[in-house]
């Protein structure tokens, strides 16, 4: 070892740390749109590698420096509390615990339990907003639906001409 040395200046920078500042919404269900708030998430020529929630794959729609935009991936509707990890190409792992919580949604009773196009229908349940704050889009049958109050524990419906 001669104990020579080699520099060329200014060749390399920390990144400044990302933070994590909110998950929202807090909680929701297969499919809800999760967006991650905060400072440095991205720094240049870094990507989104993979987001999960508690160890399920979600799809990332967007991501910036300040936010990551996701979409819940299916945990099998298991109700649960889990964090959020995101893997960045720069192989940094950024994680918020216990950030989001899976709700389960269920339908307790659909009345009138068949029709035709026309038929008022009232679906009672909870949790059936998933996280959100309204109902927009609704199937009978497979078939889409009119909302016509889309209120998350008592909705109404409007069955459509199917054919």
């Amino acid at each position: 070892d001669s104990g020579a040395t080699a520099s060329l200046s200014n060749s390399w920078q920390y990144d400044p740390v990302a933070v994590l500042d909110q998950v929202t919404p807090s909680s929701g269900r297969v499919g809800t749109r999760v967006t991650v708030n905060g400072t440095s998430l991205l720094p240049a020529n870094v990507t989104v590698v993979q987001v999960t929630l508690g160890g399920v794959v979600a799809t990332v729609l967007s991501a910036s420096d300040s936010a990551i935009v996701f979409s819940a991936g299916d945990n099998n509707n298991i109700a649960q509390t889990v964090n959020v990890r995101i893997v960045l190409s720069s192989d940094v792992v950024l994680t918020r615990n216990s950030s989001f919580s899976y709700l389960v949604a269920s339908i307790g009773s659909v009345v009138p339990a068949s029709g035709q196009g026309g038929t008022s229908v009232i679906v009672a349940g909870t949790n059936m907003c998933g996280g959100g704050s309204a109902i927009v889009a609704a199937t009978l049958a497979g078939f889409n639906a009119t909302v016509t109050s889309g209120l998350c524990d008592v909705t109404q419906l409007v069955a459509q001409d199917y054919g």
